[in-house]
C-alpha cells in the first residue's frame, strides 16, 4: 500500500479591500481545495475569534507556497508595512531574504504591475490574472504555479 502522500500548503496572502475582491479570493481558495493534493492556509477558513493574528500570519514562513494576491491596496499596506498585510509583507521579505532563489512565494497580478506590485516582489515573475473570469478553470494558472 502506498503511504499518503503529503499536501502542499499554500497561504493565501492578500488584502481585505472590498466585497467582491474578497470573494475572489474566496473562490481561488475553493478551488484550490477542492484538489486533494493542496492544503490552503485562508483567513476565512483557519481563523477564528480569540485566536493570535501573529501566529495566523506567521504560518507564510512555513507555508510550502504563498499566493501574494497583488492588487493596489496590497502595494500600499505592504510598502507602509500597516495591517496584516503589512506583517504578512516583513514575513515574507525576511522569507525571501534568506533565499533569493525560494520560488515558494507565488505573485498573483489583479491590478496593474506599477500600481500593485510591492518592492519586495519587483523582481519575481507574476501569474497575470487581472482579467475578469468566467469560470473557475480560469484559476488553473495558480493550480500548475503550485505543482510546478
Amino acid at each position: 500500500m502506498k503511504p499518503p502522500q503529503k499536501k502542499t500548503s499554500v497561504f493565501i496572502s492578500y488584502c481585505r479591500e472590498n466585497d467582491q475582491h474578497i470573494q475572489w479570493v474566496t473562490r481561488l481558495a475553493r478551488f484550490l481545495e477542492s484538489h486533494s493534493d493542496i492544503a490552503v492556509v485562508f483567513d476565512g477558513y483557519d481563523l477564528r475569534p480569540g485566536m493570535s493574528l501573529t501566529q495566523f500570519m506567521e504560518r507564510a514562513d512555513s507555508a510550502d507556497k504563498v499566493l501574494a494576491i497583488l492588487t493596489p491596496g496590497y502595494k500600499r499596506k505592504a510598502e507602509e508595512r500597516s495591517g496584516g498585510v503589512g506583517y504578512e509583507a516583513g514575513v515574507l521579505t525576511s522569507r525571501l531574504f534568506s533565499d533569493p532563489s525560494d520560488a515558494a512565494v507565488i505573485p498573483v497580478l489583479r491590478g496593474t504591475p506599477q500600481d500593485s506590485i510591492p518592492v519586495f516582489l519587483r523582481d519575481k515573475f507574476y501569474l497575470d490574472l487581472q482579467k475578469p473570469f468566467s469560470d473557475d478553470q480560469d484559476f488553473r494558472p495558480v493550480l500548475d504555479a503550485i505543482r510546478d
